[in-house]
């Protein structure tokens, strides 16, 4: 059995970037991942009223892998047997 994997396409923004003064910004993220002879797509964005370029690439990047994680966990109980991760 091949491991699985997912491809994330992500991307952040904030207007003004400026580290002395905070401004609007956001990221977004397309997950995807194959499902049988297909390809299965999820998409999400995250804005902040406050917030700067790098912080909002890293919070991209985490809410990226935390939702990766939470899927796994739910393919992962309902498989017999469960694989091993690690």
């Amino acid at each position: 059995m091949t491991a699985p994997f997912v491809l994330v396409h992500a991307d952040e923004s904030c207007l003004g970037n400026d580290s002395s003064k905070p401004s609007r910004g956001g990221n977004a993220a397309l997950i995807e991942a194959p499902a049988g002879d297909s390809v299965a797509r999820w998409d999400f964005y995250e804005c902040s009223p406050q917030t700067t370029n790098n912080k909002m690439a890293l919070a991209g990047a985490i809410a990226a892998l935390e939702w990766i994680r939470r899927q796994w966990r739910q393919a992962s109980c309902s498989m017999s047997p469960t694989p091993s991760i690690s």
